[in-house]
């Protein structure tokens, strides 16, 4: 956050720390959540969410104006995750959906050598079949016909109402289709059903392979070029984009943003050296930071005020941060469905190529095997949950005898720039202001500096489409893990 002299705020980002109080956030996130829904077993537990370049979370998923999803959100909830970081951190300039290009883009539908012959033979077996029936017809009715004059006429003559071969196909019994087969037609059945039987057998595995790759085709259609009849969502810039669910609605999450639900967590800090510092919370193992990675105070362009204060502090410094109303949403992308043949998230083939391998089986492959790590170590992961909260007050009481100098720095500050935990403490879901309070207590030795924000749930008329809230913790999913 950057406060200037008339109190307007921008936002500044540091990204550069790891600290167990991202642990601590998540795990109380995970606490609320199983109290809110009365169950624990079943709710995945959120973890440490580290911001970055991508900000907070743009909960403001739905454009009032144009009721359209935000592009904000979608390209938050779109990034995929940056591979092998703790706390979690999304990738920049990389997209879920142009990775999932690349994987399915990459998978063919192959059949078997072994299938391949079953197939040959099948097609043998299909003539020998039709040779068998056209020899039996010449038989029974002396004289010569095609096969396709024998099935016409079976369709046609023999059932009521007349079928189709297609319904022989799909017939567990013909002889119930074949509902007035004359006397004469009783011994041509049993070449009929082999007959049906041989086409079925091929059918079988040739169809399998036009039928998936058409699968494959459209839902690379959807991805790449996504539109309101193959599924894609509308976007408040005016473009298609394939279609992620997110809930609950937007005027619920105000609603949460609004209760009383809140997380606090209370720090000891004392300096370690001119750098870091040991940081202590409550019933957790004391550990170490960098101190400009857990608060930084920049005044105009001079970022060490809390650290010096820190360092000349006479006692342990204490920091109390407060999250209120917490928050949590939910989001995914929507399955390519086969039957209406829209939509395009379709990870079963890329589950099923990874498995398949270099192996000579029948199924789907990758062909060549794209450059992506799928395991959860890798980058072909989203994010499917956040907790948020507004974002946090934060008290700093500290003990030394430079309270005056911090006081009368502060005050004339013409810009006041604030980052906990590598993020600004402001956030575009509060007000644009921050109000600041230089306490002096009864004991002179002891100044306490306090930023209190207003939330805008309290301000309907400044919430926009570009409004954020905290970050508390983050559910993922690695899709082919």
């Amino acid at each position: 956050m950057i406060l200037t002299a008339d109190k307007s705020v921008r936002i500044l980002y540091i990204t550069n720390m790891n600290s167990p109080i991202h642990q601590f956030l998540a795990d109380k996130a995970t606490d609320i959540v199983s109290k809110q829904q009365k169950r624990k077993a079943d709710i995945p537990s959120f973890q440490p969410f580290r911001t970055g370049g991508l900000g907070n979370f743009p909960y403001y998923w739905q454009d009032p104006n144009s009721l359209k999803f935000n592009n904000k959100t979608y390209q938050w909830i779109n990034a995929n995750l940056k591979a092998n970081t703790f706390p979690i951190e999304q990738a920049i300039g990389s997209t879920f959906t142009n990775l999932f290009i690349n994987a399915l883009g990459s998978i063919s539908y192959s059949i078997s050598a072994k299938d391949q012959e079953k197939l040959k033979q099948a097609g043998i077996n299909i003539i020998t079949q039709q040779n068998s029936i056209i020899k039996v017809w010449k038989t029974v009715y002396s004289k010569d016909a095609s096969i396709d004059t024998i099935i016409y006429t079976i369709c046609n003559t023999w059932a009521s109402p007349p079928t189709t071969l297609t319904a022989l196909q799909n017939s567990p019994n013909i002889s119930t289709v074949l509902n007035n087969t004359p006397p004469s037609g009783k011994s041509i059945i049993p070449f009929l059903d082999s007959y049906i039987s041989a086409i079925n057998s091929y059918n079988s595995l040739n169809n399998a392979s036009s039928r998936n790759t058409g699968y494959l085709q459209t839902a690379l259609q959807a991805l790449q070029s996504p539109n309101l009849s193959n599924g894609g969502i509308p976007i408040n810039n005016n473009k298609v984009y394939p279609a992620y669910h997110i809930s609950p609605s937007v005027q619920d999450i105000l609603e949460e943003l609004s209760s009383s639900d809140k997380i606090s967590v209370q720090l000891s800090i004392k300096p370690i050296d001119t750098n870091n510092a040991e940081i202590h919370i409550p019933g957790l193992p004391a550990h170490s930071m960098p101190i400009d990675q857990l608060i930084s105070i920049k005044v105009d362009k001079d970022a060490s005020l809390f650290k010096n204060a820190l360092l000349n502090a006479t006692e342990p410094t204490l920091i109390e941060i407060t999250f209120s109303g917490i928050a949590f949403v939910y989001f995914e992308p929507v399955t390519f469905n086969q039957t209406s043949e829209q939509n395009w998230y379709w990870i079963p083939p890329i589950i099923e190529a990874i498995k398949n391998g270099d192996s000579n089986v029948t199924g789907f492959k990758f062909s060549p095997k794209p450059s992506i790590d799928f395991s959860k170590k890798g980058s072909f992961g989203f994010l499917s949950a956040v907790a948020i909260s507004n974002s946090p007050d934060i008290t700093i009481t500290l003990t030394g005898n430079n309270h005056q100098k911090i006081s009368d720095t502060i005050n004339k500050a013409s810009l006041l720039e604030l980052e906990l935990l590598g993020t600004s403490l402001e956030s575009e879901n509060s007000t644009p202001r921050l109000t600041k309070v230089i306490k002096p207590t009864n004991n002179s030795q002891t100044l306490i500096i306090q930023h209190t924000i207003d939330t805008l749930t309290k301000s309907p008329s400044h919430i926009s489409t570009q409004s954020t809230a905290w970050v508390l913790g983050v559910q993922t999913e690695y899709p082919a893990s």
